[in-house]
């Protein structure tokens, strides 16, 4: 029987205000099992299945950049919306690179760029990414569109065979609904699919909070803080290139913001069978 271990994947929160006091910055906990790090080093595929673009950025950003742009793994980044009802960040208004001409709220256009940043930012890394193009509002947990939505994730793992599927945590990370929403939709995929044909790995992926671990004790990491020298910096510095590609969202301002607090990712072993 393939082995399925379902570990969740605290990572770095990018949602620190910008300026905020700089913290010693913490170690990654010492760890007892080392799982996903050999999977990786050994070539194993990955896929991340998110709800917007950005999102796999901020939510994996190291291991990202560990397997597709420093091992070229074959790494597929899925997001379910473009991310249509997001705002600008105030720097985004500032610098001009908001692409709503006279407000910050013009969703077609905004899905447009927010989609151009999520493919520059997948070429940039050596990935492969697909929007799904789904209305930001079935995030909203309609019923209608459960199903279906299932159906899609089941048809991209028939499709893609990736050897890891990685989505947002349970709990949507600091409860972020659409986040929760998506969890369900990849997890009922994950256990509809015949033995045979799931992805060996299924991971959440959760956040470490400036006051702690989210849920549970972390038991292995992977540390940002890593020299890769293939790629001439840290994994965490490969982390703030690829955020950069994000402006409408100020993603590198925020991942600037935290290099001295929290910048690694790790994994919590939650079950296996």
């Amino acid at each position: 029987m393939t082995r399925i271990f379902i570990l969740l994947i605290t990572v770095t929160v990018l949602s620190i205000s910008i300026g905020c006091n700089k913290s010693t910055s913490p170690s990654p906990p010492a760890v007892s099992t080392i799982i996903l790090a050999d999977l990786i080093t050994n070539g194993a595929s990955v896929m991340w299945i998110g709800a917007h673009p950005d999102d796999e950025t901020a939510l994996a950003g190291v291991l990202l950049a560990k397997a597709s742009l420093e091992l070229n793994n074959s790494c597929h980044l899925i997001s379910f919306t473009a991310g249509k009802y997001g705002g600008c960040h105030p720097n985004s208004l500032q610098n001009g690179t908001c692409p709503c001409p006279d407000s910050n709220y013009c969703p077609d256009t905004m899905a447009v760029a927010r989609s151009k940043e999520f493919s520059d930012m997948a070429q940039f890394i050596g990935a492969e990414c697909r929007v799904l193009n789904w209305d930001d509002a079935f995030l909203n947990g309609q019923v209608q569109y459960f199903e279906q939505a299932v159906d899609t994730v089941i048809k991209l793992i028939r499709s893609i065979k990736p050897s890891i599927v990685i989505t947002h945590a349970s709990n949507g990370g600091y409860g972020k609904q659409d986040h929760i929403y998506v969890n369900q939709i990849v997890r009922k995929a994950y256990q509809t699919l015949p033995l045979a044909e799931r992805p060996d790995y299924l991971y959440y992926a959760i956040h470490i909070l400036p006051d702690g671990i989210d849920t549970e004790q972390v038991t292995d990491s992977i540390d940002g803080r890593a020299y890769s020298i293939k790629l001439a910096r840290t994994y965490w510095e490969s982390v703030i290139d690829a955020s950069r590609f994000y402006q409408t969202q100020g993603l590198d301002l925020q991942a600037q913001s935290i290099t001295d607090t929290y910048h690694w990712n790790g994994f919590y072993l939650a079950g296996s069978h």
